[in-house]
Formats: C-alpha cells, sequence, structure tokens
C-alpha cells in the first residue's frame, strides 16, 4: 500500500490509499524501495472502490520526468 495525497475540485486535499499486490509481482513490474520519494509529483491510475471510498487498486504511474510503472498505455 502507499498512500498518497490528491488536491480535490474546489481545493481540499483527500488522502488515497492505493494497493499495489504483492512484493514479488510489484518487484518483477520495476517497483524498488526509492520508486515513490514522499512529496514527489506523480500521476497515478488506479481501479477505484465501488463503494466510493478513497482508495484503489495500483494500475500506472507517470512521473515527472516522463518515465512510467504500471500500464500506462
Amino acid at each position: 500500500w502507499i498512500q498518497v495525497e490528491r488536491q480535490a475540485p474546489g481545493g481540499a486535499k483527500e488522502e488515497w490509499s492505493v494497493e499495489g499486490g504483492s512484493p514479488n509481482s510489484l518487484s518483477r513490474q520495476g517497483w524498488r524501495k526509492a520508486t515513490f520519494s514522499p512529496g514527489a509529483a506523480v500521476t497515478i491510475r488506479v481501479n477505484p472502490m465501488r463503494d466510493g471510498t478513497h482508495a484503489g487498486n495500483f494500475v500506472a504511474a507517470k512521473f515527472a520526468d516522463g518515465s512510467t510503472l504500471g500500464r500506462w498505455e
């Protein structure tokens, strides 16, 4: 799990919980300990929870330098 803070419409901040899967599968996708550094700007795609909770299953991430992780297509 990673916790991210999102700027919601209207300026409010929302905290989201993003589930990534097992450590083995994350490693095979390219995740490392330093992949997500605290405070870094990143665009994350998730499959959101059906009940509207601020959480979801990780799909992909795009970093400020243009690199991607996961299924960004």
